[in-house]
């Protein structure tokens, strides 16, 4: 099951990229395996701090931004902490005349910079909450460093929302349409197996309950539930609902057509319930993938449903996309006002960090389509470009050794 879900998270976030132009892979200019040598300095280090370190030597240009949220680094007092914004400035001078970046952010990890050139540079930062700015950091951009030029993250959604449907469709394996893609992926050893495997789960799936007859009136819990697998199921049908929903686009079998009235009637589900995400109904972090299956099946069924039904799937969409970020779970909570400890800001846990990178390619397949939802695009591609790419080799995980 793992195996499953994860390529379509690691497929999901690495095609989007590509649309944009911006994450593009880099190769290390020690090797040409396209892995950027790791600062053992920062081999999972428990709180987001200062990236880079003083007078490092960095391996990007630009590099990764990051700093404490809070002078205090370690604030193990408080849970919360209210929001402030911060200035980041990066000159080739410790006294930064004509700094080269001079910018406010919301956020204490800022990375849509422009390639800076080699040599020495010196950084500061100050939140609008402190009248002095912090230390003057330095950092070192070494010859023929490897370019990441991320100054076009503020674009990103204008972007995408040029795009066509499906933004994760045939063009993305190169071919012209549905139906070429099928007759590829089938008669290629390597992927046949997996159309295979698809077809099976999708059949399969025809056959439950759910799918037959409409999905519960109530997706409230009643405390008869037995098991995780009760618990989980509405992630379980919604992920299936991804399933049969590539499978209509691959063979236009006109039997998998009932999914999109399931995937309204799910999408209909206010928050508070089984199918909501963890802390806003549910109590298991998992729940919140439903959006990304949601997001996938809107992608690829965009021209199959009326303009009603992607409304209500984009309003279910927004929400589910929302309170992770703003209401408790991920990064802040009271619409963004604090700041959590345990969020990724400051304390990346396990579960603000799954959650952040389980939405966020959900965000890049909606962006352009819900004001609420691009909202949250830019702060998703700075965290995600600047502190933490799910699985590179530099903060792949941010809760530290266990």
């Amino acid at each position: 099951m793992y195996l499953r879900q994860t390529t379509i998270f690691l497929t999901a976030i690495f095609a989007l990229m590509s649309l944009t132009g911006i994450f593009t892979p880099i190769i290390s200019s020690e090797s040409d395996t396209g892995i950027l040598p790791v600062d053992g300095r920062w081999d999972h280090p428990r709180y987001l701090t200062w990236r880079p370190g003083h007078n490092q030597e960095v391996s990007i240009d630009p590099p990764r931004m990051s700093w404490p949220y809070l002078p205090t680094v370690t604030p193990w007092q408080e849970r919360e902490h209210p929001s402030t914004r911060f200035r980041l400035q990066i000159a080739k001078n410790p006294q930064f005349s004509r700094p080269k970046v001079d910018v406010g952010t919301a956020w204490n990890f800022h990375n849509a910079l422009p390639k800076l050139g080699s040599g020495t540079w010196y950084w500061r930062v100050r939140a609008e909450n402190e009248t002095d700015w912090r230390a003057v950091r330095s950092f070192i951009i070494p010859r023929r460093t490897p370019t990441w030029d991320r100054s076009g993250i503020p674009g990103i959604t204008g972007q995408l929302a040029q795009q066509v449907r499906p933004r994760l469709g045939p063009q993305i394996a190169g071919e012209k349409n549905w139906a070429n893609l099928h007759r590829v992926v089938e008669q290629h050893p390597r992927t046949s197996w997996m159309l295979n495997r698809l077809m099976l789960w999708s059949n399969q799936a025809l056959e439950k309950e759910w799918f037959q007859n409409g999905m519960e009136a109530s997706d409230r819990a009643t405390g008869k539930e037995k098991g995780r697998a009760e618990l989980l199921r509405f992630e379980t049908i919604a992920r299936e609902c991804a399933y049969i929903s590539l499978a209509w686009c691959l063979t236009d079998d006109k039997k998998y057509a009932p999914v999109i009235d399931r995937l309204v009637e799910l999408a209909s589900y206010p928050p508070g319930g089984l199918s909501a995400l963890e802390g806003h109904g549910s109590n298991i972090k998992f729940t919140t993938r439903i959006v990304l299956y949601m997001a996938l099946c809107y992608d690829w069924l965009y021209d199959k449903m009326s303009a009603n039904q992607r409304k209500t799937l984009l309003d279910s969409m927004a929400w589910r996309l929302r309170l992770p970020m703003l209401e408790g779970i991920s990064l802040a909570k009271e619409n963004g006002s604090k700041m959590l400890t345990m969020g990724v800001a400051i304390e990346a846990g396990s579960h603000p960090y799954q959650n952040i990178m389980w939405i966020t390619p959900a965000a890049l397949l909606l962006a352009g389509e819900h004001p609420e939802i691009d909202e949250l695009v830019a702060p998703m591609l700075h965290y995600l470009s600047g502190v933490s790419g799910g699985a590179g080799p530099d903060e792949a995980w941010n809760e530290g050794p266990h």
